[in-house]
């Protein structure tokens, strides 16, 4: 017997909870590693909203202790693609705690997003404040974070040091004078980059990859409007953009540049100070707004 006699009936989300599944969900598939979007560049719906706990009763996970309301409440939906959706019925393996745990994960982290874009809605113009920036002097505490003990071990000499610190410095010179707006989209990218998968088209495993769409739709703008913010970036060497279809990517894929590809610095900027944020628990966006690295020494 069914709550209060109540004949099961699938009722759909209302539109105040499909908002509130994109707003916390970056536009991608909740599958844990999937980069797949839920709507497209051209605007169109590809994603799937799924019921963590079915609305029908031969459904996966059906739970006959809940409502037609509660079926369809934010806490059991979640959005995935069509192959994770169809992947996820395996209820032997998906149980309900286990789509709980992948919606919750998924969530935290774009909901992350939502006090991120606050924070970087009031970025100060830092060209017009006299000694905002304070520049690292020798990054050693990064590199023994990032390189643990074959760092502590094997000390760089006193040139490639400096020529690690003027890499960074210079990176983050190119990264001030771009305007807000652009400073904004670059650091949001910066956080949602990914490394290439490994194959024989790969060209290293320093490069960090942006897809241009994926950041749009996590800002909620435009396509075209956030690829001027693109062009920008790339016009101050932060970036490097593919016209083609770069080793089996889409021509809407960015590479994050260390600014001075030509020199023999291994400090990789960009790449280094994500994974020190990470491995320190850090917030890359906020940390790199506040423009002080002198923890990094």
């Amino acid at each position: 017997m069914y709550p209060d006699n109540e004949e099961v009936t699938r009722l759909k989300p209302l539109p105040s909870t499909v908002r509130r599944l994109f707003a916390h969900s970056g536009n991608l598939c909740a599958y844990p590693e999937c980069r797949n979007l839920m709507i497209d560049e051209n605007g169109d719906f590809i994603g799937q909203i799924c019921h963590i706990e079915s609305a029908m009763p031969k459904g996966e996970r059906f739970n006959p202790n809940m409502t037609n309301e509660d079926r369809r409440e934010f806490r059991n939906l979640v959005l995935m693609c069509y192959q994770h959706h169809i992947k996820t019925d395996r209820e032997d393996v998906y149980t309900v705690e286990k789509m709980k745990e992948i919606k919750a994960n998924h969530e935290r982290k774009y909901s992350e997003n939502i006090i991120e874009q606050k924070i970087l809605d009031s970025l100060q113009d830092y060209t017009e404040i006299n000694n905002s920036l304070v520049k690292p002097n020798t990054l050693e505490h990064m590199f023994d974070i990032v390189y643990g003990e074959d760092n502590i071990k094997y000390r760089r000499d006193i040139d490639s040091v400096d020529e690690d610190v003027e890499a960074f410095n210079a990176a983050i010179s190119a990264f001030q004078t771009l305007s807000l707006p652009s400073r904004r989209i670059f650091l949001i990218a910066l956080k949602h980059s990914y490394h290439p998968l490994r194959s024989n088209h790969s060209r290293n495993e320093e490069e960090l990859f942006v897809d241009i769409s994926t950041i749009a739709n996590v800002v909620m703008e435009p396509y075209q409007s956030i690829k001027l913010n693109f062009v920008e970036i790339v016009a101050k060497s932060l970036m490097v953009h593919y016209a083609t279809n770069p080793y089996d990517r889409s021509e809407n894929t960015c590479v994050i540049s260390n600014v001075t590809p030509e020199s023999d610095s291994g400090a990789y900027v960009w790449l280094n100070l994500k994974r020190y944020c990470q491995l320190t628990n850090k917030n890359i966006i906020t940390f790199v707004e506040k423009l002080d690295f002198s923890e990094l020494d």
